[in-house]
C-alpha cells in the first residue's frame, strides 16, 4: 500500500483504491498516506462527505500519533458561524467564497486584530475549540471563519467537505492554501458522495417571478448591458412559457429568440457583462450576488456545453421552474482535479475504477488502480441473484407480480431473523403485497406507505429497531433504508427487488445520451444506468459488513438484470455472486450459514 503511494507521489500519478471506509484497511491506507506526504513536505487536503469527516480525522490523528509525526491537522467542518458584515451564516468550508463575495477577503474590519496566544490555543485544537472561543475572538477583532481557514491552510493535513473546493472559484482557494499546486495532494474519500454533491451543486432553476424584469438590479450593469439582461430575462421567460415539461430543450432555442430579437449572435455579450459584474463585487449582498452568479451560469453552460448539460421546464405543485443541471459532471470536476499532481480516490462503493474515471473525467491511463482488503470482509456476508423475474416497466404486470410475490414467499419463509425488502417505489410494493401472503402471522409485518409524516416515520423507524425477527417493507431511500445507512437497522438479510436505476427524465435521458456519445454505447450505459444500481448494492452490502458484529448476513438480488454480463461486470469479484434461476433453488438458512453446495 505504501509503494503505491510512493509511487503515485514520485510519478505524480492518481491512485484508486476500493477500500472498506472503516476498520484496519483504511487505517493503514491513511497511515501509508501520511508516511509519503509528510515525508515530501507536502499537504495532504480530504475532502468527505459531511457524515464522514469525523471518522476520518480521527483515523488521521490516531495515525499521525503512532507515527511519531505532527498531528497538526485543520478540520472545516459544517460548524457555522455568523458574519457580523453581513449578518448570515458562514460554513467555514466555505468562507473563502462568502468573504469574496463582499470584497473583504483581506483587511475585513472584523479581522482587525491578532491575538498570537489565541491563535495558537485554536491551532493546538487543530480548529476544535473555535465554537468555544467564538465570543473571545470576536473581542479580539479576530473572525472565527478566517480562523478557521488559516489553521486549515498552516496544516500539513486538511480535512473538509467537498464545497471547500467544488464551489465557484476554486483558484482562490488553492492560493489561500500558501502551497504551490505541485505540493498539493487531493484525497477524496468515497468519490460516489463527490460526485452526488456536483449533481446536486451544478443546479439553475428559475421561477417566472425570477424572470421578470424588476427582480434585477439593472443599475449593477453598463445601459447596453442592462438592455441586453432585459431581452436575455424575456427569452428566457417565452421559453418558460411555450415549452411542454418532459422534452429536452434545444440549445438553439434560447439562441435563436435572442438573435431574432437583438439582430445579435449569440449571447457572448451578456454573459461576458454578467461575468464583469461578479468579478468586480458590485453587489450589496450575498443573495444578489448568488442570483446573478447562478443567471451567469446556465448562460454560460448553456451556450458553451452542449449536450452536457439537460435544459428543461420543470412543473411542480402548479409551478413551472426553468431548470438547467450537468449531464456531465466532469465539465465541474475535470478542471480542478487537474490541478493536483496527484489525487487518491478511496471509498468502499468506488469499483470499477474506470467507471469513476469516465464520470470524473480523470485520465485512467495515469492511475494505479488497486482494491484493498482481505477477505474476510465479505466472509460472513452472501450475495444471491434470483433471475426468474423482470422488474422494467414493459413487464409491471399481475404475472410478473405473482412471480415477485411468491420469490418473497419462499426467501422470506426459509430465511430467520429480521429481513429488510427494499422496493424501487411505493407503487410495486402496492402491487406485489396486494398478491404476496406475508401476514400469515408467523412474523412480524412492519409496512412503510406513501405519505407518512414525520411522527409517523419516527414510530415506524423505533418499530422496525425494536421488533426482532420481522419483515421490513420499505422502498429506496426510504426511512427503514436509511435507518441502515446510518447504522442503527442491521438486519439479517435484505432483498432488493428490482434494478433499482434512477426514474426517467428529461435530465436523466439527456446523462444518457451524452454519456453513450462521449463514451460508447456500453460504457455510457455503464455510466449513466447500471453505476447508480449496483451503488445502492454496494451500500447495502458495506452496510450488512460493516454491522455485522458476528452474524451472517445476506443479501438477494430479485431481477434477472443482476445476471447480465455488463451488470456483473460492476461488482467486486469478492462479493461472489451465487447465480439461481428461480426461487425453488433458495433456502435462506444455507446461505445465511455461507454453505451454496
Amino acid at each position: 500500500m505504501r509503494a503505491d503511494m510512493s509511487r503515485a507521489l514520485d510519478r505524480k500519478l492518481d491512485l484508486y483504491g476500493l477500500v472498506p471506509l472503516r476498520g484496519k484497511v483504511l487505517r493503514d491506507l491513511i497511515s501509508a498516506m501520511l508516511l509519503e506526504v509528510i515525508s515530501r513536505r507536502r499537504k495532504v487536503i480530504f475532502l468527505c462527505n459531511p457524515r464522514d469527516m469525523d471518522r476520518i480525522e480521527a483515523v488521521v490523528r490516531e495515525q499521525a500519533s503512532k507515527l511519531d509525526v505532527p498531528p497538526l491537522v485543520g478540520t472545516l467542518s459544517r460548524r457555522a458561524f455568523v458574519c457580523p458584515a453581513s449578518s448570515s451564516l458562514v460554513d467555514p468550508a466555505d468562507v473563502v467564497h462568502h468573504c469574496t463575495g463582499l470584497g473583504r477577503l483581506e483587511g475585513c474590519p472584523y479581522q482587525a486584530s491578532f491575538d498570537l496566544d489565541t491563535f495558537r490555543l485554536v491551532r493546538d485544537s487543530g480548529g476544535a475549540s473555535i465554537p468555544d472561543l467564538e465570543e473571545s475572538l470576536r473581542s479580539k477583532g479576530m473572525c472565527p471563519a478566517k480562523v478557521a481557514l488559516d489553521i486549515a491552510s498552516e496544516a500539513p493535513v486538511l480535512i473538509s467537505e467537498h464545497s471547500f473546493l467544488f464551489n465557484e472559484g476554486y483558484d482562490r482557494v488553492l492560493d489561500q492554501l500558501g502551497r504551490k499546486r505541485e505540493d498539493l495532494v487531493l484525497a477524496i474519500c468515497d468519490p460516489l458522495s463527490l460526485i452526488d454533491h456536483i449533481r446536486e451543486r451544478f443546479i439553475y432553476s428559475f421561477s417566472r417571478e425570477q424572470l421578470q424584469v424588476q427582480a434585477w438590479d439593472l443599475s449593477l450593469l453598463s445601459p447596453d448591458d442592462a438592455v441586453n439582461l432585459t431581452t436575455a430575462l424575456g427569452c428566457l421567460s417565452g421559453l418558460l412559457d411555450g415549452t411542454e415539461h418532459d422534452v429536452q430543450i434545444d440549445r438553439k432555442e434560447l439562441l435563436e429568440l435572442y438573435s431574432a430579437r437583438t439582430g445579435q449572435r449569440g449571447l457572448g455579450m451578456i454573459i461576458g457583462a454578467l461575468k464583469t459584474a461578479l468579478d468586480q463585487d458590485r453587489f450589496v449582498s450575498i443573495d444578489q450576488r448568488r442570483s446573478f452568479k447562478d443567471l451567469y451560469m446556465l448562460l454560460k453552460l448553456w451556450t458553451q456545453h452542449y449536450t452536457a448539460v439537460s435544459r428543461s421546464v420543470d412543473e411542480r405543485d402548479g409551478e413551472r421552474r426553468l431548470v438547467l443541471s450537468l449531464a456531465d459532471i466532469s465539465v465541474a470536476s475535470q478542471p480542478l482535479l487537474s490541478q493536483f499532481p496527484t489525487t487518491v480516490l478511496f471509498g468502499d462503493t468506488f469499483y470499477p475504477h474506470e467507471l469513476y474515471a469516465n464520470i470524473l473525467g480523470a485520465r485512467f491511463d495515469r492511475a494505479i488502480a488497486r482494491t484493498y482488503g482481505d477477505g474476510r470482509q465479505m466472509k460472513r456476508v452472501s450475495v444471491v441473484s434470483l433471475g426468474n423475474v423482470d422488474t422494467s416497466f414493459r413487464n409491471r404486470d399481475k404475472e410478473h407480480f405473482s412471480m415477485i410475490a411468491r420469490n418473497l414467499e419462499r426467501v422470506l419463509s426459509t430465511t430467520p431473523g429480521t429481513s429488510l425488502v427494499l422496493f424501487p417505489s411505493y407503487l410495486l410494493l402496492e402491487d406485489v403485497c396486494s398478491l404476496a401472503s406475508l401476514e400469515d402471522g408467523s412474523r412480524t409485518v412492519i409496512r412503510e406507505t406513501k405519505g407518512m409524516g414525520r411522527e409517523e416515520r419516527e414510530q415506524l423507524r423505533e418499530e422496525a429497531l425494536k421488533t426482532a425477527g420481522a419483515t421490513l417493507l420499505s422502498v429506496q431511500g426510504g426511512t427503514l433504508m436509511r435507518a441502515m445507512e446510518d447504522g442503527a437497522l442491521v438486519p439479517d438479510s435484505v432483498v432488493m427487488v428490482g434494478l433499482h436505476i434512477p426514474p426517467p427524465s428529461v435530465a436523466s435521458n439527456q446523462q444518457r445520451l451524452h454519456m453513450q456519445s462521449k463514451l460508447g454505447h456500453d460504457p455510457g450505459h455503464k455510466a449513466s444506468v447500471i453505476m447508480p444500481a449496483i451503488t445502492k448494492v454496494m451500500k447495502i452490502v458495506n452496510g450488512m459488513t460493516y454491522g455485522a458484529n458476528g452474524k451472517d448476513g445476506l443479501v438477494v438480488l430479485m431481477d434477472k438484470r443482476y445476471q447480465d454480463r455488463r451488470v456483473l461486470e460492476c461488482f467486486p469479484r469478492s462479493y461472489g455472486i451465487k447465480i439461481l434461476g428461480n426461487e425453488q433453488e433458495f433456502s435462506g438458512e444455507r446461505f445465511l450459514r455461507g454453505d451454496s453446495e
